[in-house]
């Protein structure tokens, strides 16, 4: 995945002015399961993939979230493919969540 990352609140002033989906809720994408966890599942941090829609057949942007009203970010690589976009989501879901695991084991 390449792009540059931004980070931003779900539903928020700041987040991209797109519509978005959940990238679990797209037909056809390579998922592991709803969400990924960044910690053990009885107590854990909830991290999504997110896809953003252009409007105009304009493409889609990959991104994750911690839900709304939390912690997220989003990719500025534009992908043609929804499916495209919501593999990288999905990617960058999983990639967060390890990221939030490796932070609060160093806590």
């Amino acid at each position: 995945m390449t792009g540059n990352e931004c980070e931003f609140v779900l539903e928020q002033p700041g987040m991209p002015p797109y519509p978005y989906q959940w990238s679990n809720e797209i037909a056809g994408v390579d998922c592991a399961g709803p969400y990924y966890w960044s910690e053990p599942p009885e107590d854990c941090t909830q991290v999504w993939g997110l896809v953003f829609t252009f409007p105009d057949d304009g493409g889609y942007l990959a991104g994750w979230s911690c839900g709304e009203m939390d912690l997220s970010g989003v990719s500025d690589e534009i992908h043609t493919s929804q499916i495209e976009a919501a593999n990288a989501a999905e990617l960058m879901a999983k990639v967060q969540a390890e990221k939030l695991l490796q932070a609060s084991l160093n806590d």
